[in-house]
């Protein structure tokens, strides 16, 4: 897999279906318990446009999902702006070391 074969998306509705398996492999790594029906609620709240954050996939050529990251927009009582903070990211094992997480984070920078 070469890192032209990678497409970035902004997670809709179809694709939070996909990547759902990836959410629970991330909170199983985190020593969670996943619950499909609470992650879909919960991270179905960042698939259209809300000022409280974004989330983003990777995906092969196929289509089929290699990693996400979740975004929020938080506001910052110092500076009394809204900043954003990257609060997960995790690719599949496959994907690992070929530049996935890399063009996941320049797709968040944007």
């Amino acid at each position: 897999m070469s890192e032209a074969s990678v497409r970035i998306q902004r997670v809709d509705r179809e694709l939070l279906e996909k990547i759902l398996p990836l959410i629970a492999a991330y909170q199983v790594f985190y020593q969670q318990e996943p619950d499909d029906a609470r992650n879909r609620a919960f991270f179905g709240r960042f698939t259209g446009d809300n000022p409280q954050g974004i989330q983003f996939a990777a995906l092969d050529a196929g289509g089929s999902p290699l990693g996400f990251a979740t975004l929020y927009f938080l506001p910052s009582s110092l500076s009394g702006e809204d900043y954003c903070y990257l609060s997960d990211i995790f690719t599949v094992p496959q994907a690992r070391g070929r530049g996935v997480a890399r063009q996941l984070l320049a797709t968040c920078s944007e």
